[in-house]
């Protein structure tokens, strides 16, 4: 089974559990399956299934009718993430940062070692040596982390999904719906789907336009 656009996201409103999809036999449908969770008291759950490409269209919907709410919400959420993962690279830059000193502290010590007689002129230059060593390693991974961090303020991933956000249409799901829905996933935790239909109407045909447009709710919960 391919990768639809909610995949592992739409959950049942009523019990809480996974809902599932199933792929018609030509392979040009899919139908999010009726829930038959069976609760404490061996009752199916009974919320009702529907044709996939229903759910998918009213989520694009509801995400182009507030896509600069949404993008707003996740610039702030990723602000955040960064504000900690900047605090932590600042704190390894700043060890390295004395570190560095240290060692040219070091090297500058040595003269004074091998007037005072301490180190041969060979223990010396062994000694230089590998402090020289040292310190370019230190340089390297003190740009390398200085890179990283202007990195991640020129590519923040919240520009990504918003990006892939302002492109979502009706027209290219099937196209993209593996990178739209591992997008999707960064946004949305879950979406809880409800059609629970009255005896009446659910007892009635399949052809029946009653049961055939009975709506369902959605409920999105982003992070």
């Amino acid at each position: 089974m391919g990768v639809t656009l909610l995949k592992d996201l739409l959950y049942c409103s009523l019990c809480g559990k996974k809902m599932t999809t199933q792929k018609s036999n030509n392979g040009n449908m899919y139908t999010l399956k009726k829930c038959e969770y069976l609760n404490e008291k061996g009752k199916k759950c009974g919320n009702a299934g529907i044709k996939l490409e229903y759910v998918e269209k009213h989520v694009i919907l509801h995400l182009q009718t507030f896509k600069e709410e949404i993008m707003e919400a996740i610039k702030a959420l990723d602000e955040k993430k960064f504000a900690t993962n900047d605090k932590d690279c600042i704190h390894r830059l700043n060890r390295i940062e004395n570190k560095i000193k240290e060692v040219k502290d070091e090297k500058k010590n040595l003269i004074d070692l091998a007037v005072a007689g301490i180190f041969t002129h060979k223990e010396v230059r062994e000694k230089k040596q590998e402090l020289e060593d040292l310190l370019l390693y230190l340089q390297r991974e003190h740009k390398n982390l200085k890179d990283e961090i202007n990195d991640k303020k020129a590519k923040t991933s919240d520009a990504q999904i918003c990006g892939v956000l302002s492109k979502m249409s009706l027209s290219n799901i099937k196209d993209h719906s593996d990178l739209l829905n591992e997008t999707l996933k960064l946004v949305i935790k879950k979406i809880y789907y409800s059609r629970k239909m009255p005896t009446d109407v659910s007892n009635k045909s399949t052809r029946n336009p009653e049961r055939r447009n009975y709506p369902f709710q959605l409920v999105i919960e982003y992070y």
